[in-house]
């Protein structure tokens, strides 16, 4: 049973290397692709010409979007992937978000054309408002993300996967097993990250902190484990590896030196004091990793 996605398009750079990476993703994983863009007819008004004028420039930007539709449909058909074009209207965030409740999709796939902090800080993007808003997963294709040649597509999809013991780290592997169609598709890494600078370490003798140290990474191992006992038995080929460190930097390090295609975590939801007050491992990892980026909600 294919996986129904929602591959959201506009034309751009960052758009096509989404296309490419879908289609990769295609060869490892059964995808059923809902190819969508969006207008914002809002951005294309203007003052003091006549209303049959605005109507034509609405026109041909409708006729300049389903050009692009077609073309990047044309390109995911050329590399064995069939997605049905829709064009959508309105504000591209919340649109996007709406689209991926109202087409029932378990994955919304987008690229990120921000460059910096700085610059979303300034000016927000699309990216951030749907990480921060869809109720369903969604996967940040990077410009600096791996894109393999085509003849290693139908290579197993390398996962690194954040898992803490938090609801929002156990929501990933409730993904996971709902998509247990991709498990030969796929060899996860559950990553858990120990923290030798966690507060209230620093006031410890040299050996209570050793032994801290060794706790923490016991029961690390022991929460990976369980989650890769769960996973499993549903068909994934799993490893499990405990690193020392900030949990962002560390995700960020051994995804771009191990080479993994994509990095997975957790969204806390917006009531979790911690992300409100002190930002998130998924926001450090989305903005700063160099390779992709899967948050799950």
């Amino acid at each position: 049973m294919a996986i129904r996605v929602l591959l959201c398009s506009d034309g751009s750079e960052a758009s096509q290397k989404t296309c490419a990476f879908a289609a990769r993703l295609s060869r490892a994983i059964p995808l059923e692709v809902v190819l969508g863009h969006v207008l914002e007819f809002n951005r294309l008004q203007y003052k003091m010409i006549p209303d049959f004028q605005v109507d034509m420039i609405h026109q041909r930007a409708k006729e300049m979007a389903e050009a692009v539709l077609e073309r990047e449909a044309g390109y995911l058909r050329d590399n064995g992937v069939e997605a049905r074009p829709r064009l959508l209207v309105g504000p591209a965030g919340p649109t996007i978000c709406e689209a991926a409740r109202n087409e029932s999709v378990a994955l919304v796939i987008m690229g990120r054309r921000g460059q910096s902090d700085l610059q979303d800080l300034l000016f927000g993007s699309v990216s951030n408002h749907v990480v921060s808003h869809c109720d369903r997963p969604v996967l940040v294709v990077k410009r600096t993300g791996r894109f393999p040649e085509p003849d290693r597509w139908s290579e197993p999809l390398k996962c690194l996967v954040g898992v803490d013991g938090s609801e929002a780290s156990l929501r990933c592997i409730d993904h996971l097993a709902a998509i247990s169609e991709a498990a030969e598709g796929m060899h996860i890494t559950l990553l858990y990250v120990v923290n030798p600078q966690r507060a209230g370490l620093e006031h410890l003798s040299n050996e209570a902190r050793y032994e801290a140290l060794a706790k923490m990474h016991r029961e690390g191992g022991a929460q990976l484990e369980t989650s890769a006992d769960r996973l499993r038995k549903l068909g994934f080929q799993v490893d499990v590896r405990v690193e020392e460190g900030t949990a962002g930097r560390t995700i960020c390090r051994i995804t771009e030196e191990d080479g993994y295609d994509l990095s997975m975590m957790g969204r806390r939801g917006v009531g979790e004091v911690a992300d409100v007050a002190f930002g998130s491992v998924s926001h450090f990892v989305m903005h700063h990793c160099s390779g992709h980026v899967l948050i799950v909600p």
